[in-house]
């Protein structure tokens, strides 16, 4: 373990670890409710000023977390880069990455872009950092691309086994697990 050699490395290291946990909190999602109200009402909304409070409220209304958990979608988030101009105060910051939205038997990539301003704020037991996201926005959050899975394929190509098991056997047939049927 390399020690932090200044402070300047720490206020990185912070303000960089701030943005990427509020990220992780508040786009990654399961689809269970209460887990995602505890992530983001107990723990990200802490991290983030009213702007984030109103992007949460405006979800909320549309009943897009809702949505996420009655259709079954897991929202996974994936860093790119956080550019952070410590030159200026409050940081300015960019967050690029991806959201990867796992639907039923296909993942939908997704640009997830935001912006805003990180700046001091009293350490408490709901924002240990001492650092607040203000401002903040999404920028772009568009498709990229659709992908099917693989295991769909395979479910197709057993679908196929199963079918000419049933006409072998001329009647019902269960899948053993092990790719081979049987007849009843």
């Amino acid at each position: 373990m390399v020690p932090i050699r200044d402070a300047k490395e720490n206020l990185e290291i912070l303000c960089e670890g701030h943005v990427q946990n509020f990220h992780e909190l508040f786009f990654s999602l399961e689809p269970d409710l209460n887990l995602i109200k505890r992530n983001i009402e107990e723990k990200a909304l802490f991290m983030v000023d009213w702007s984030g409070n109103r992007l949460y409220a405006r979800l909320v209304e549309k009943k897009y977390f809702h949505d996420v958990a009655m259709r079954d979608y897991n929202y996974f988030v994936e860093l790119d880069s956080i550019q952070i101009d410590y030159a200026t105060y409050p940081f300015p910051f960019t967050f690029y990455g991806k959201q990867a939205i796992e639907k039923g038997k296909s993942t939908t990539y997704r640009n997830l872009v935001t912006k805003g301003h990180l700046k001091k704020a009293g350490i408490t037991p709901n924002n240990l950092n001492g650092i607040k996201i203000i401002d903040f926005e999404v920028v772009d959050n568009s498709n990229l691309e659709r992908r099917e899975h693989e295991i769909q394929w395979q479910h197709k190509a057993f679908e196929a086994m199963g079918r000419k098991a049933q006409k072998f056997c001329h009647g019902p047939t269960f899948y053993s697990g092990t790719d081979q049927f049987f007849c009843h």
